[in-house]
C-alpha cells in the first residue's frame, strides 16, 4: 500500500503537464496556431488536482479493463533499457523539441514512477526486479548532472533539464529517500537558474515541464523560489491569453487555479474540435490534452467522455503486440510509448480539479 499512497504526490505534479501547442486545422508535436486574445478577471477554483487511490484488496489498483495494456507497455520499456541504466540512444523530438537520454530516461522514469513504482520496490518482471530497473536508471540520471545540477545535454538544455529534473524530484518526494535529495534540489536549482527575465524558458512547451519540475521540488518539501513560480505562472497565463496554447493551458490551470478565463474555455474548445486521431501522431498533445480536458471536465462531462472514447480507440488500436508505440516522424518508439503509458494512466490516477461540466 506504501507505493500506491506514495502515488498521490507524483500524480498530482503531473497533472500540471498540459501539451505541445498544435497546429489549427490537426495537431502536430509542433507549434501553436494563433487566436484572438481575450481579458477577463479570472474566478476563483478549487485546490490543484490530487490522485485518486483506488488499491483492490490485495492492494494492486483497480485498473479498468480498457487500460490493463498499460503493464505491456511497461515491460516493453523494461527491455529496451541501456546496460548503464538509461534509455534511448540518440536524438529524439518531443513536441518539436530535441531530447537525448537524458530527456527519454526521464520520460520513461516518469511512466514508472505514475503507475507507482520506485527503486525501493520489490516486483519482479519476468524474473527482474522492478525497484533496481528504476534504482540503474535513477543513478546514471543523477551522473550526467555537474555540481550546480545542471545536465550534460546534446539536446534543448531547457527541456530536458525540466525533464531531468521532474523525474528526480519525483522520485525523492515519493520515496522520500535521502540518497535522492541532492540530487532533486541541485536539479531544479538549475531550472530556476535558466529561468529567464520574463518567467519562462523559452516556449510554452519548455515553461510547462519546467514548471512541473519546480512544483513537484515545493510538493517534495524542497524550497523552490516562489517568485520563479509566479514569473512562470504569470508567462504562461498571457501566452494562454495570446491564443490557442495547450501547455499554457495546463501550466495556467496548475499555477494559477483559474479556470474562469475566456481564454480557458476558448483552448478548452479547440482540443475538444480537433479528436484524437492515429493520423496525426502527436502523442504530445493526446497526453497533455488528456490532461487538460480531464481537469477542466472528467470524469463525466460531455467533453472529457467524447474526448476519451476517441483516444482510447486510437491508442488500444495501435499499440503494437510487444506493447510499443511506433515512433512518430523525427521521434523514437521509447518516447511515444512512454508518453502513451502516462496517458492511460489519467484515466484511473486522477481525481479532476474543477469538477465535470455536466455537475457545475
Amino acid at each position: 500500500m506504501k507505493r500506491f499512497l506514495a502515488v498521490a504526490l507524483s500524480l498530482l505534479v503531473l497533472a500540471m503537464l498540459f501539451l505541445l501547442r498544435p497546429r489549427a486545422s490537426a495537431p502536430p508535436a509542433g507549434p501553436l496556431a494563433a487566436s484572438p486574445t481575450v481579458d477577463a478577471a479570472p474566478a476563483p477554483v478549487p485546490e490543484a488536482p490530487t490522485a485518486v487511490e483506488a488499491p483492490a484488496p490485495d492492494g494492486k489498483p483497480q485498473v479498468p479493463e480498457s487500460v490493463q495494456v498499460m503493464p505491456k507497455g511497461l515491460r516493453w520499456l523494461q527491455q529496451r533499457q541501456n546496460e548503464d541504466g538509461s534509455w534511448g540512444d540518440g536524438i529524439s523530438l518531443l513536441d518539436g523539441h530535441p531530447i537525448d537520454r537524458v530527456g527519454t530516461t526521464s520520460l520513461v522514469l516518469l511512466a514508472l514512477l505514475g503507475a507507482g513504482y520506485t527503486h525501493l520496490s520489490k516486483d519482479e518482471w519476468e524474473g527482474k526486479p522492478v525497484g533496481e530497473m528504476v534504482k540503474n536508471a535513477l543513478r546514471w540520471l543523477q551522473g550526467q548532472m555537474g555540481p550546480d545540477g545542471t545536465f550534460v545535454t546534446n539536446g534543448d538544455p531547457d527541456l530536458n533539464q525540466a525533464l531531468g529534473a521532474l523525474a528526480l524530484n519525483e522520485a525523492f518526494g515519493m520515496s522520500g529517500s535521502a540518497a535522492l535529495r541532492d540530487g532533486a534540489g541541485r536539479s531544479f536549482g538549475a531550472v530556476q537558474a535558466r529561468q529567464r527575465a520574463d518567467g519562462s524558458w523559452g516556449d510554452s512547451v519548455q515553461g510547462a515541464w519546467a514548471a512541473g519540475a519546480l512544483v513537484s521540488a515545493r510538493i517534495s518539501g524542497l524550497s523552490p523560489d516562489p517568485g520563479a513560480l509566479s514569473r512562470a505562472g504569470d508567462n504562461l497565463a498571457a501566452r494562454l491569453d495570446g491564443g490557442v496554447d495547450v501547455p499554457a493551458l495546463g501550466g495556467h490551470l496548475f499555477l494559477n487555479r483559474d479556470a474562469g478565463r475566456p481564454s480557458v474555455a476558448r483552448t478548452r474548445e479547440w482540443i475538444a474540435s480537433v479528436p484524437p486521431e492515429w493520423s496525426q501522431q502527436s502523442f504530445g498533445y493526446w497526453y497533455f490534452g488528456s490532461h487538460a480536458l480531464f481537469q477542466l471536465d472528467g470524469p463525466k462531462g460531455p467533453t472529457w467522455t467524447a474526448w476519451s472514447a476517441r483516444l482510447k480507440e486510437t491508442l488500444l488500436r495501435n499499440q503494437g503486440a510487444d506493447g510499443s508505440w511506433p515512433a512518430p516522424p523525427g521521434g523514437s518508439s521509447i518516447v511515444a510509448s512512454a508518453l502513451a503509458t502516462l496517458t492511460l494512466e489519467v484515466y484511473y490516477r486522477y481525481a479532476n480539479t474543477f469538477g465535470s461540466a455536466s455537475t457545475r
